[in-house]
């Protein structure tokens, strides 16, 4: 499953983004100079693509939740990550399957 969520983010990445494991099963993504909109669209998309290859190989939905956060002026890296880090796990609290942007 990781594999395939890795190879559907890949197809789905979008401008110059890159994407990193960070973890057991997370990862990152740097996306320079998308906007909010670009970056919905890509993740329901990719999203779109996780269910079906889930319905597929195992005859369930997969699903994924995502943490966004924009770096701004004045911000450390680790301000990005904690930030997206809590975002992420917000999203897991309210029942998973979702993508929190802004709080």
């Amino acid at each position: 499953m990781l594999i395939e969520f890795a190879r559907i983010l890949e197809r789905n990445l979008i401008a110059d983004g890159i994407a990193v494991r960070f973890g057991g099963e997370e990862f990152m993504l740097i996306l320079p100079d998308v906007t909010e909109e670009e970056i919905r669209h890509m993740l329901a998309k990719m999203s779109a693509d996780y269910r079906l290859f889930g319905k597929q190989k195992k005859n369930r939905a997969f699903t994924f939740s995502c943490g966004v956060e924009q770096f701004a002026d004045g911000m450390d890296v680790s301000d990005v990550y904690r930030q997206a880090d809590e975002k992420l796990y917000l999203a897991k609290e309210r029942g998973r399957d979702r993508v929190i942007i802004n709080r």
